[in-house]
């Protein structure tokens, strides 16, 4: 009789120990495959130009959009057409996932996005004449968690 609650015992002991090693191995999972996901969003900014200069000489004007997968968010509305130099210039950090900028009449608003953990953060900046700080000015126009 002792015996066998002593094999009862080891059995019992055994399987608590798998179901611990089990659960942990879940929630690592689980862990991995929210970081995932993080990783795999399609995240994009984007300039549209929702007005021409006029006939009176009134700038264009764009909207910058956020997108993240299938959500899109405003970011800003600013003066100026987008250009095509933004996803290569060097104003714009290495871990920039993407970029915007738009220009108008000697002065141009910068706009770059990042991930940090799970937040997505956009930053602003802008430079042209008058501007006598000599950087871009950034400041963060938006952050979305994800």
């Amino acid at each position: 009789m002792k015996i066998k609650k002593i094999v009862l015992l080891i059995i019992i002991s055994i399987t608590m120990i798998h179901c611990k090693k089990e659960i942990e191995s879940q929630k690592n999972g689980i862990l991995k495959t929210e970081i995932e996901i993080i990783k795999k969003a399609d995240i994009k900014l984007s300039s549209i130009l929702i007005s021409e200069m006029d006939s009176l000489g009134k700038p264009p004007n764009s909207i910058i959009t956020l997108s993240i997968n299938e959500t899109q968010y405003e970011i800003a509305k600013v003066e100026g057409e987008a250009t095509k130099t933004a996803s290569t210039s060097a104003i714009f950090p290495k871990n920039a996932i993407s970029s915007t900028m738009t220009w108008w009449a000697g002065s141009g608003d910068f706009f770059y996005v990042i991930q940090k953990g799970n937040k997505i953060i956009v930053y602003k900046g802008w430079d042209g004449e008058g501007n006598e700080s000599g950087g871009y000015n950034w400041e963060i126009a938006k952050e979305v968690n994800l």
